[in-house]
């Protein structure tokens, strides 16, 4: 078994209310190993994407511990966060949120640029990533002259563009057909073994959770 690259213990998250506060998580204890394929799978409200956000550095727990490459996230500053994101980590979400007013080169090498590369580095990895996965041909469109399907490969190749250790993805190819959805999900898996990344993936789609070496299923804020 590889090391594990996260790990919760008694994972809690909930927010104030009137009436008392809202459980969102309880008690979540999980380990995802360097290299492991992991889906988050549950019904609407169970947890799946403050889970993810959690894990991701996105937000804080109200209780509990969060371990990425055995330190712990907590002990991080706001902008150690945001450091740990940009270098480490990469995010896709059902919205592929590109800048409307970036080619799609420009919006692949903008995390490039924020990590400290020159913009002619920026720019040659911005071009590899986007030739590597098809999209060769639309360097300097914007987003807006590109499909959904485009824009969400563009956005994989933001996410990548730094080399992160860990991928997440919040229900990719939800606004996707099943066509340009399936390509999706074959470029996850491709790019995982290029890269030997760690894959953390909420989806609702069962199809798609089944080809992940690991599944966690959430009910009612618990890990079942």
């Amino acid at each position: 078994m590889n090391k594990a690259i996260i790990r919760t213990e008694g994972l809690y998250k909930s927010y104030p209310q009137a009436s008392g506060r809202l459980e969102i998580l309880k008690n979540i204890s999980i380990n995802i190993s360097k290299g492991e394929s992991v889906c988050i799978v549950g019904s609407s409200g169970a947890g799946k994407s403050t889970l993810l956000h959690l894990i991701g550095a996105l937000d804080r727990p109200t209780s509990g511990k969060i371990f990425f490459n055995e330190k712990i996230l907590q002990d991080y500053s706001d902008d150690e966060l945001a450091s740990l994101r940009n270098e480490k980590m990469g995010f896709v979400f059902q919205f592929h949120h590109l800048l409307a007013e970036f080619t799609a080169l420009e919006n692949v090498m903008i995390p490039a640029q924020i990590k400290g590369l020159s913009q002619v580095e920026a720019k040659e990895k911005a071009a590899t990533l986007l030739n590597q996965i098809g999209m060769s041909h639309r360097l300097t469109h914007y987003p807006s002259e590109l499909s959904g399907g485009e824009c969400q490969r563009v956005a994989i190749a933001r996410a990548l563009v730094n080399n992160p250790e860990v991928l997440f993805a919040d229900e990719p190819t939800g606004n996707l057909d099943t066509h340009n959805g399936r390509i999706i999900e074959d470029l996850f898996f491709n790019l995982r073994q290029k890269y030997g990344l760690t894959l953390i993936v909420v989806t609702h789609n069962t199809q798609f959770s089944t080809r992940f070496q690991r599944v966690i299923r959430l009910k009612d804020g618990i890990s079942v």
